[in-house]
């Protein structure tokens, strides 16, 4: 929150988001109050707009393993590429997401993970469970894992350089 004013155009209310839509070509929604309904309205709005990248910052907190915050947000994850919505989120949690945004993934990112949940979870998911040692566990820094799931291939990949 209050963090990202130098990459866009925050707005903090989301019926002004059509409009800063039209305007700008980056917008950073930044939300007053956190209720069901402010995030049904933002993400009913990026419902209607069409041919963008949709960025969501911990995911877990808008799509929880059994339930969406809103029935929106659920539309964009499943139908939403059919109008040119490119979905990138990031979790601190993932094994508190919603299947959905697993089922539905191109690729995953990770970093180093320590909760056993999470480790485990994610392990599975990109198929490092029965290598060892667990790679996940095995990164250190800003080292990640790319996984793709068209090939069901994971490479690790080091820092970038500065």
């Amino acid at each position: 929150t209050w963090q990202l004013g130098d990459l866009g155009y925050v707005i903090h209310y989301a019926h002004r988001l059509p409009d800063a839509f039209r305007e700008f070509p980056h917008v950073i929604y930044q939300p007053m109050t956190y209720s069901d309904e402010e995030f049904s309205l933002f993400f009913g709005h990026c419902l209607a707009l069409q041919n963008y990248t949709l960025i969501i910052d911990e995911v877990d907190r808008f799509a929880r393993p059994r339930h969406y915050v809103t029935d929106n947000l659920r539309e964009i994850v499943n139908r939403g590429r059919r109008q040119g919505i490119g979905l990138i989120a990031n979790s601190r949690r993932p094994a508190s997401t919603h299947m959905d945004l697993r089922s539905n993934a191109d690729y995953v990112v990770t970093f180093h993970l320590h909760e056993t949940r999470d480790v485990d979870y994610v392990s599975e998911w990109i198929g490092v469970d029965e290598v060892a040692p667990n790679p996940l566990k095995e990164l250190r820094g800003h080292e990640s894992i790319l996984w793709s799931a068209n090939t069901g291939e994971w490479i690790k990949q080091q820092k970038c350089p500065t």
